[in-house]
């Protein structure tokens, strides 16, 4: 797999992340006993800036397609 085909994959990995906030918090409740905002704070860890910037900084230097940061 190359670089750039990893790139895109952790790309779209942010974006289901974010799209499903909700649903990955409901299932942090459930396994883990936490409140929703705990869980709902937990998700937004994951999905911060200070994790995908870095991410999108290498993506787009491999050059790849600006369509990647419509994600964001």
């Amino acid at each position: 797999m190359t670089v750039k085909a990893r790139a895109a994959i952790m790309l779209k990995y942010h974006a289901l992340v974010r799209e499903n906030a909700e649903e990955l918090a409901k299932l942090i409740v459930l396994e883990n006993g936490k409140n929703m905002t705990e869980a709902l704070a937990d998700v937004a860890k994951v999905s911060s800036d200070d994790v995908i910037l870095p991410l999108l900084f290498f993506a787009l230097a491999l050059g790849l397609s600006s369509s990647f940061a419509l994600y964001f």
